[in-house]
């Protein structure tokens, strides 16, 4: 259920909304990451970096319609080797 339909695409109104959320989030964040070991979030951090950065490559160099089934493909693949390391 929407309660702000007509105030969410209002200029003033969005970016209020958006300001507040990423507040909220700068707040909720934190606090729930300092209960996760820091070697966690690094791990996690680093093989999204890796899953974005090679499915980044692989859409600059290929002339295969990244949407079709080779990038499915690839997203499910590259994480399950990487986690294999």
């Amino acid at each position: 259920m929407l309660i702000f339909t007509s105030a969410r695409r209002k200029v003033p109104y969005n970016y209020i909304f958006l300001m507040l959320f990423t507040l909220s989030l700068t707040v909720i964040l934190p606090l729930i990451l300092e209960q996760i070991p820091a070697d966690q979030i690094l791990f996690a951090v680093g093989l999204t970096f890796a899953v974005v950065f090679t499915l980044t490559l692989f859409a600059f160099q290929t002339k295969i319609d990244f949407t079709f089934l080779t990038s499915y493909c690839l997203c499910l693949v590259l994480p399950l080797m990487l986690l294999g390391m």
